[in-house]
Order: structure tokens, then C-alpha cells, then sequence
């Protein structure tokens, strides 16, 4: 984790309270040109006062202040209404295949 870290591979922005991470929003994996969001949550306990979008507001700025492009996936229409208030935009979408091995 370290090593994925210092190459920044893997960005956390956290929101604490004490010693506990009740949200969080990562840079996953990343290119010379993009940083993949992954990881977003907050605590059930938590949710619906804005700490998924300040860390994602922190993160993106991060990112683009690094010169990159954020980009994300998303399966799960409460978080894609975040996204899509954050200036987010749907360009495409994605298609999984799953091999079986019997």
C-alpha cells in the first residue's frame, strides 16, 4: 500500500471524527492522463450531510491539480446524482463478461 501510495496510485481523502474514518473518496488507479475515483462512502450514520461531496470536491481538485482528468464508474443512482452535481458527465458505458470455468 505504501509503494501504490508514494506513486500515487492510491490518493485517500478522509473525513474523521476522533480517530474514526466516517468518509472517504480515492484516486484508485491512475494514467499520465486520468485518475480513477473508487471507494466513495460514508457511514450510514453520517450520510446526508455532505461528506462524500467534500471529499470528492477535495479529491478532484487534487486531481486536476495534478494535471489529470478524473473519471469514475458508477452502478448505484443516489451516488450518480452526486457525481452528476459535481459536474460529472455520463460519456459511455461499460460492459462486463463473465467466463465460467465448469
Amino acid at each position: 500500500m505504501t509503494k501504490q501510495f508514494d506513486q500515487q496510485f492510491y490518493v485517500p481523502f478522509i473525513v474523521r471524527e476522533c480517530d474514526k474514518i466516517i468518509s472517504h473518496a480515492a484516486v484508485t488507479c491512475s494514467t499520465e492522463n486520468a485518475a480513477m475515483i473508487g471507494g466513495v462512502y460514508t457511514l450510514n450514520e453520517y450520510r446526508n450531510r455532505g461528506y462524500a461531496k467534500d471529499s470528492l470536491i477535495n479529491l478532484c481538485n487534487w486531481i486536476i491539480k495534478n494535471n489529470k482528468t478524473p473519471i469514475l464508474f458508477f452502478d448505484n443512482p443516489d451516488a450518480g446524482k452526486l457525481y452528476y452535481s459535481l459536474g460529472f458527465e455520463k460519456i459511455g458505458e461499460i460492459f462486463v463478461s463473465f467466463i465460467r470455468k465448469d
